[in-house]
């Protein structure tokens, strides 16, 4: 399924890149050795993470001028780990993660000024299509973009109701951040 889903992703850029002579633009994929992607929620009783460092992710630079003009994210529900099984699994059930495996998001379009970056597009979860905005910052680092941002969602624009532990409800947010690199 997550073939599928890069599959488009990369039809997508495809397009776009018929003008890429012209525009000097080039795919850069997703460093999966340095890059991931962190969950973040809270319990009365707790706070806990959930890494994952399998996520594939493309984007669309101009190399006229280094910006990023599109990206694309696409990360197994599946592939977080919490250092706690009986909580991933039961992330895996409250997500329907079997039925919607998969957690995407693509620009609809990125503002850069100087490193920062304003990324307005559409987050993809649980079978719910939702427009987001969120900042980020690129650097360039050697041979290398790294790309690191967050922003936070709340589980009820997903039709996911939040998880109960000892009878009381976790808060519906969820933070995410990310940091991404993109070989040069």
């Amino acid at each position: 399924m997550i073939k599928n889903y890069f599959s488009i992703i990369i039809i997508l850029l495809y397009t776009t890149t018929s003008f890429a002579q012209e525009f000097k633009l080039k795919k850069l994929y997703a460093d999966k050795n340095k890059s991931g992607i962190t969950y973040a929620m809270n319990h009365p009783l707790h706070s806990w993470t959930g890494v994952s460092n399998n996520m594939l992710s493309v984007i669309l630079l101009d190399t006229s001028n280094m910006e990023i003009n599109e990206l694309a994210v696409v990360v197994k529900i599946a592939s977080f780990d919490s250092k706690n099984s009986n909580r991933d699994s039961n992330t895996i059930e409250v997500t329907e993660a079997l039925k919607y495996p998969n957690v995407s998001l693509s620009s609809k379009s990125i503002k850069q000024v100087n490193d920062k970056l304003t990324v307005k597009g559409t987050l993809k979860f649980h079978g719910v299509s939702k427009e987001i905005i969120f900042d980020a910052e690129k650097k360039i680092i050697k041979d290398e973009i790294k790309v690191t941002g967050n922003f936070e969602i709340l589980m009820t624009d997903f039709k996911i109701k939040p998880p109960k532990l000892l009878g009381i409800t976790t808060d519906k947010d969820i933070k995410l951040s990310f940091t991404v690199f993109y070989k040069l």
